[in-house]
């Protein structure tokens, strides 16, 4: 019996083999026609080997072929997730959870791509409702959590990470964002404990490294924060979210060059890290270079409307330029996203009294 190129891929595939799988499904494709199988499943090999592009392009030949082939289209939005394209990955989602209501990756994916969208409250709603049907779905409950954090609320957030320890021990990402939460709602000693104990169970695991190094920060450890995320970006060097904690470590040290080095070296690698060009518009104000400071602190208050921090390095670069009332409002902007901001209300109340002092200095003529 001659078996054809896609019983060959589908072989590779399911050894492990998928450079060869891939290579295989795409003779199948040029001998033509190829099958709705071979294009979804030249997909997964595509993805596999991290040719993400590839893999979409591979996913919607297969939904072009049959629109309603549904674990393709939420394979789809995944990768549209991962690739920066929430957009596109919420109109996928939408459509693969109106196909099958009760696909549970659909959902899940759906509730990821509104919150990428910064639509924190639909997605925290969608993930509510799919945990109501899948208690047990340990990856809903960390993706859940991780949306909890973007909304300041990290004790809730904590709970989510523990609920997804407690299903699977054995979640590594949902680990150490527990810490990570422990560490943002201000549990540091607590924090730091498990972190470490974590380090025994994850030796030399970058990311645990860099968090701890996080920890260690907060607690005013600078040192030891330096030497903990240096280790990880060692073991890490592509990893844009281990080079801006490293830049932060520098900027608490007051090296402030080497901070603005590795803000920019996390954005070559990622362009759409979160706090990114913030990070890199605070170490352009810190080295007083502040016309430079402008075009990222306004790329990072489009990211992140709801975060007060851009708006008060965008209040720094126009106090810098002398222009007063534009700083003044800048930093009401940010009061107006977090009323409860100290360091916004002591800028406010400051820039009001300088304000003041410029309408009542005397002119040329005294």
């Amino acid at each position: 019996m001659n078996r054809t190129k896609f019983d060959i891929g589908l072989d590779h595939y399911k050894a492990g083999h998928l450079e060869q799988a891939i290579t295989a499904f795409r003779e199948d494709v040029a001998d033509g026609p190829a099958s709705v199988s071979t294009y979804y499943c030249m997909g997964l090999a595509l993805a596999g080997v991290g040719k993400l592009e590839d893999a979409i392009a591979a996913y919607r030949h297969a939904l072009s072929l049959d629109p309603s082939f549904n674990s393709a289209r939420t394979n789809l939005s995944s990768l549209l997730v991962q690739t920066g394209r929430p957009e596109e990955a919420y109109q996928e989602a939408k459509m693969a959870v109106s196909v099958d209501p009760t696909s549970k990756n659909a959902r899940n994916n759906l509730a990821i791509a509104l919150r990428k969208l910064g639509r924190y409250s639909e997605a925290v709603d969608v993930f509510q409702s799919l945990l109501r049907d899948h208690p047990d779905f340990a990856h809903a409950r960390y993706c859940l959590g991780n949306t909890l954090m973007g909304m300041g609320a990290n004790l809730e957030a904590i709970s989510e990470f523990r609920k997804a320890v407690d299903i699977d021990p054995n979640y590594r990402k949902a680990l150490i964002n527990l810490g990570v939460a422990m560490n943002t709602a201000g549990q540091h000693r607590e924090a730091l404990a498990f972190l470490q104990n974590l380090l025994l169970k994850y030796p030399d695991d970058p990311e645990v490294l860099s968090f701890l190094g996080l920890v260690h920060r907060n607690l005013g450890n600078l040192q030891a924060a330096l030497d903990y995320v240096t280790r990880s970006a060692f073991l890490a060097p592509s990893s844009a979210g281990i080079a801006l904690n490293l830049g932060a470590v520098y900027s608490d040290l007051g090296r402030h060059e080497e901070s603005l080095d590795c803000c920019k070296r996390a954005l070559s690698l990622d362009p759409a890290i979160p706090n990114g060009h913030f990070s890199l518009a605070t170490a352009l104000c810190a080295l007083k270079r502040f016309e430079e400071a402008r075009g990222p602190a306004l790329v990072a208050i489009a990211e992140s409307p709801l975060d007060f921090k851009p708006a008060l390095v965008l209040a720094a670069v126009h106090h810098a330029s002398g222009d007063i009332e534009a700083a003044i409002e800048m930093t009401r902007t940010a009061l107006r996203i977090n009323p409860i901001s100290g360091s916004a209300r002591n800028l406010l109340n400051a820039l009001l009294m300088e304000s003041a002092y410029v309408l009542r200095a005397p002119g040329p003529n005294g």
